[in-house]
């Protein structure tokens, strides 16, 4: 489970996790040497929490990982993108960026 640092007055609206699928994909030959524990490990530390006032990204690495932020009066756009093949196994991509021109994405589950 991700954990993310919320403030007290802040009030989450919604959580996710990152996907085994997504992570297991977007490093297969690492995953396929580690037998799989390099996308379990990916994908419990990353994820998503929006509250009411930001939107909190965390991606996972294998030994590490990286939290960006986004305050909601700085969003310029939050698109989420799930084709066929990524439907069908549960996942999707958000899209996020913000007023100064960073893009964040995450593979999700749905």
């Amino acid at each position: 489970m991700v954990s993310f640092s919320i403030m007290r007055d802040e009030q989450v609206l919604q959580k996710s996790e990152g996907s085994f699928l997504g992570a297991l994909l977007s490093n297969i030959i690492l995953s396929a040497f580690t037998l799989g524990i390099y996308a379990f490990v990916v994908a419990s530390k990353t994820g998503i929490a929006v509250t009411d006032e930001r939107i909190i990204i965390k991606s996972g690495g294998l030994l590490s990982s990286s939290t960006s932020e986004v305050r909601l009066d700085n969003l310029q756009s939050a698109t989420e993108t799930s084709g066929l093949l990524l439907g069908i196994f549960g996942f999707s991509v958000l899209e996020v960026t913000n007023a100064g021109g960073e893009t964040f994405n995450l593979a999700i589950t749905n």
